[in-house]
Parts: structure tokens; sequence; C-alpha cells
């Protein structure tokens, strides 16, 4: 019975210390705002802490690793006022980011997105909205920088000569001008309204210009070409050989034709005397005015020549005659 009894009296003051212990943590869980349940979550009760929080004793110092807004539900890591669903402060290592919006979005107004490689920088968006690929300071919507040929763009399974393969235009549809690389073909096209042409320009100073219709001036505006030539060229051209088209019917090897009919040097003179140059050859007025015809200029002279060996020949003829009459 002494055992017994002993044994009862050593029971109730074991119970006694358990349910001080549960009472202990339980006051302190309410205190702290921490209540366990039985599914392992834990729920943040109490006025003086609503959120929850996690924290890591270093030694006596006590860290806060994570906290959860109890009135927005934001999570913060490393920070204790979290401004988003997710507010990590410092870095993130992971393998892989996925967004069904696909919006990258960054907080403030002067702050770059990097895009880094193994700790190197290989592009750059600025705030202002300057791409930078190989450069951290892009002064262009896109600048690209690198010591090697810096892009390369082409086609993929496709050798049609309409397939696009670069497009600069200065609207959706192009309306009033693009320049188009096309992969099949690999042709350059540059297009433009029928008010607009493409110019060139060098030191800020038009240096070339291809209108419309085709006409490419060089040095010279539409202004100084009344005559509309293909090829319009204020200065000087340097070339090998140049080669100028005509047609036989052109090209006066008529002059000794049979039936023929040269001027009579007399008709000749006249013609001098009342007009200062020779019959068919343009006048300086006119070349001023026109231009001088090459290919057609050509025939002229090479035309008077033919007519000078004639009259040549006639002389010869009239040499012979009266040397035969001596």
């Amino acid at each position: 019975m002494i055992q017994l009894s002993l044994f009862a009296s050593r029971l109730i003051a074991l119970s006694k210390k358990v349910i001080l212990c549960f009472l202990l943590s339980a006051f302190i869980c309410i205190c702290y705002g921490q209540v366990p349940s039985t599914d392992g979550t834990y729920t943040a009760t109490g006025a003086t802490n609503p959120n929850l929080t996690l924290r890591v004793a270093t030694g006596a110092t006590i860290n806060t690793r994570l906290t959860i807004l109890n009135t927005s539900g934001f999570v913060g890591i490393n920070n204790t006022a979290p401004s988003d669903w997710l507010h990590v402060s410092g870095n993130v290592r992971a393998n892989q980011f996925n967004t069904t919006t696909g919006v990258l979005n960054t907080i403030g107004a002067s702050t770059n997105i990097s895009f880094n490689i193994n700790s190197t920088n290989r592009m750059t968006l600025l705030s202002g909205g300057n791409l930078g690929i190989g450069t951290a300071t892009p002064a262009r919507l896109l600048t690209v920088m690198a010591a090697a040929p810096v892009i390369n763009i082409q086609t993929s399974g496709t050798n049609d000569a309409n397939v696009r393969m670069l497009r600069f235009a200065n609207s959706t549809d192009g309306a009033l001008g693009s320049l188009e690389l096309y992969g099949g073909s690999g042709e350059f096209r540059i297009f433009s309204a029928t008010t607009y042409f493409p110019t060139f320009y060098s030191n800020g100073v038009e240096a070339m210009r291809i209108t419309t219709a085709g006409n490419v001036a060089i040095g010279t505006t539409l202004a100084n070409n009344p005559n509309l030539y293909k090829l319009a060229v204020n200065g000087k051209v340097g070339a090998k050989e140049f080669q100028a088209e005509t047609t036989s019917t052109t090209w006066p090897d008529y002059v000794f034709a049979k039936d023929y009919r040269l001027l009579t040097l007399q008709e000749v003179k006249q013609y001098i005397d009342a007009n200062q140059h020779l019959p068919e050859v343009p006048s300086a007025s006119e070349l001023e005015k026109n231009g001088h015809k090459l290919a057609e200029m050509d025939a002229t002279l090479l035309k008077k020549v033919e007519e000078l060996t004639l009259y040549i020949l006639q002389l010869e003829n009239r040499i012979k005659n009266l040397e035969n009459k001596k």
C-alpha cells in the first residue's frame, strides 16, 4: 500500500509538470502570435504581431528570414516589409523561371535590367528603353558591339525569293517607305511613296538620290536635272571604258552610198556664213541647253569626217585632171 501511494503521488507530480509545460508553451505561442495546428500549419494571431515570421538565431542574434504579411499575404525573404507577392532582398538562384504573362518588370524609374552569363554581362536594357548587346551603356534604341561580325540572319527550310528576312519601315504597313532584305534572292529592296525617294547623305549633305522613276542623281538634285536623265552627275566621271549603244541605221555608213547627196563646198560655206557652225552639228547654245549627247555626236562627227573624205577625193580627181591636161 505504501509503494502504490508513492507511485501515485509521483505520477500526479509528473502530470502537473507536463500540464505546466504545455500551458507555458501555449502561452509563449500566443504571445508571439504563432499557434501550431493539427495539420502542421502555423497561423498568426494576436494584435501585437499579426504577421507570420520565421527567425533564425545565430548566437545571441536573432535574424528574421521569412515574413508573411497578414494584411496582404505578401511574402518577404530576408525582408520584413515585402511590397509584392514575393519580395526577395538578395540574389535568387533557380534552374528556370516561368511566367504566364511574359512580363518582366523593375521597380524604380532609373532601374536597368542586366542579363549576365557566368557573371559576364551579355545584354542590358536601360530604363530609358535602349537595348545593348555586348555593351552595358547603349547609346541608341539598339546597340550591338563585338569585335567580329555581330549579326547573322538566315532563313530556315526555304529558298523562296519572297521571304523577307529584314525590314525597316516607318510604320506597320511601310506606307512612306521601307528597306527590306529578301532571303531567297538576296535582294535588297528600297520602297518609297510616290512623293518620297531614297536619298543618301554624306557629312550632312545630300550626295545621291534615286527617284521613283528610277532616275539617279549624284551631286545634284531634280531641280538641276531638267532633262530627267537616268543618270545625272554633277562632277567628273572616271571609267576605263564607256560604251554607248547605237543602231546600224543611225551610223553614217550611208555617206559612201552612190545615191548620197553631198553638199557642195559652196553650200557648206553659205551655211557656215549664216549659222557659224557646220550643218547638222548642234550650236554652242543648243549644247548648253540640251547637253552633249555622246552617241549622237559621235555619229555626227564621223559623218563629217566621211564627207570630208569625199571632198578630198573629189579634189584629188580635179588635180589629176588638171595635171593630165598639161
